[in-house]
């Protein structure tokens, strides 16, 4: 595996772990431009404002939605 693999994955985990705390400011920190594309429903919320606004609408109807890293 290459470094810049490895440094992927970590980034990843850490997002994860960090969305299990509620801990908004660093997980906006673990991307270069906020972006989540919500395949499902086909929902894109682009940017900063727009990424706390997901977290806002998923995780008030769900406080404890966990993230399982394997």
């Amino acid at each position: 595996m290459t470094n810049l693999t490895e440094a992927r994955i970590a980034n990843v985990r850490n997002h994860m772990a960090l969305e299990v705390t509620h801990d908004w400011d660093a997980v906006i920190a673990t991307f270069e431009h906020p972006r989540y594309e919500m395949h499902g429903g086909g929902q894109v919320f682009d940017g900063e404002a727009a990424v706390r606004r997901y977290f806002d609408l998923s995780r008030t109807p769900f406080p404890d939605q966990d993230n399982e890293i394997i």
